[in-house]
């Protein structure tokens, strides 16, 4: 019996320093079937489809000329070993794309006997397990602590994990088949692949233990949990998409009893656990959110996403995708983006405008606003570091928004309306008319 899900391949060559370009993104590391001269398909990352041959854009010619040089050169492994895929120097795009092929430390899919045996497969033995690091946002080849962190907790011990630098020959090399991706479609995968991929990276994510042995209880904190947690990003350069100003928003909910916490100060495991203590979550839309997978969340939690870009929409709906089914979570969007792409063409870089006041409003409602003084001097603190960094132009654009803002104000009664309408739209929501909680 076989499964779409693994491949083996003997005498496999690795090039991690072959560059090539699939799917409107380009990268480096392909590896190479000596017995069928050619790539092997399988082992190609895929971002919004499983990839064809006729995909793939590379130097065909030097590629077969790294081969014919590593199969005389290259150590070789002798012992069967497991492909990883390609491990990405970037947090969100590491938990959204790298931990893709490692679906078999999940718990396996029982209902299908072919697919459980590739699990097996993989699962005995210890095999280590051979990753490419293509260049990204920088040429590190080293594992970063949030990468050891994940790929410890998931259970894969940090002896077996292998960054290749270097051309190697495998005597037996396993390739998982990539289940999850950037855009990929679920439905498609499971297709062509025979398999449930959001249950198995479910799966998969269920059994992160924070790297301690996941018989043992995490450590007991002395402070009490916090239950109103927002999630910043005012602790990132200004060049990582903060919204304009976020400074007040801190100010304004910390007064209000919410923790205001900045995840990059944190390790993997404590932001699980501030995540996991919550009854109420606010998230500025990026990378924290994937956090989310790996977090036994209570059940009666509420998790509202404000958009710092359109685009966020996007990435709210990846995330809803590996949430578990249970318990069910109330999930509220926030949309106040005013201004987009004020400062970069680059959504996830740009200072982008939101109209703050509006986001605070509906986080709090209905208890009334009233910024502190030091909600104010935050506010004047973000908007001197960002005269100062920015040029005449970009700030420019960024007063044209708020006079066009001013000038195209709707009438009063039709702003009254459109508040009504969306208040009864939460209260049917609320109440369950169209299907309640949802994931």
């Amino acid at each position: 019996m076989t499964s779409h899900l693994l491949t083996g391949w003997d005498g496999a060559i690795a090039l991690p320093s072959c560059p090539f370009h699939l799917q409107q993104r380009g990268s480096e590391g392909l590896v190479w079937g000596p017995g069928q001269g050619d790539v092997i398909q399988a082992a190609l990352p895929a971002l919004r489809s499983l990839p064809e041959r006729s995909e793939l854009d590379c130097d065909i010619r030097e590629l077969e000329t790294q081969a014919v040089r590593a199969m005389k050169q290259a150590p070789v492994i002798e012992s069967a070993a497991i492909f990883g895929g390609y491990l990405l120097r970037h947090f969100g795009h590491f938990c959204h794309e790298s931990l893709s092929r490692l679906w078999w430390l999940g718990a396996g899919d029982l209902q299908n006997r072919a697919n459980q045996e590739a699990y097996s497969s993989l699962q005995d033995g210890g095999l280590d397990v051979y990753f490419f690091m293509p260049t990204w946002l920088d040429s590190g080849k080293d594992l970063l602590p949030y990468m050891r962190e994940i790929l410890v907790g998931l259970g894969l011990a940090e002896a077996r994990i292998r960054i290749m630098t270097e051309p190697l020959v495998f005597s037996r090399l396993l390739v998982p088949a990539q289940v999850w991706g950037f855009d990929l479609n679920a439905r498609a995968v499971d297709q062509r692949l025979g398999c449930d991929s959001r249950a198995m990276m479910r799966s998969l994510f269920a059994g992160f233990h924070g790297g301690m042995p996941a018989d043992q209880p995490a450590p007991i904190r002395e402070e009490a949990p916090a239950r109103k947690v927002f999630v910043t990003r005012s602790g990132l350069a200004t060049t990582l998409g903060r919204p304009i100003g976020d400074g007040w928003l801190d100010e304004v909910l910390k007064e209000a009893g919410y923790l205001v916490f900045s995840p990059e100060k944190f390790s993997i495991q404590r932001q699980i656990e501030v995540f996991a203590a919550a009854r109420e979550l606010v998230f500025i839309d990026g990378s924290s959110m994937y956090l989310l997978w790996f977090t036994r969340l209570l059940s009666d939690v509420q998790i509202a996403i404000i958009l710092r870009r359109r685009q966020g929409a996007w990435m709210i709906a990846k995330v809803r995708d590996l949430m578990p089914l249970n318990p069910p979570i109330r999930w509220r969007v926030i949309d106040e983006v005013v201004g987009e792409e004020l400062t970069s063409a680059n959504d996830w870089e740009s200072h982008n405008l939101l109209d703050l006041g509006a986001i605070a409003r509906q986080i709090l409602a209905p208890l009334p606003i009233k910024p502190s003084a030091q909600a104010e001097q935050a506010l004047g603190r973000n908007l001197q570091e960002l005269a100062a960094q920015l040029g005449p132009e970009p700030m420019g654009r960024i007063v044209e928004v708020l006079i066009r803002r001013f000038l195209v104000a709707e009438p009063q009664p039709l702003r009254r309306l459109r508040s009504r309408i969306r208040q009864r739209l939460r209260s049917l929501l609320r109440l369950g008319r169209w299907g309640g909680p949802q994931n």
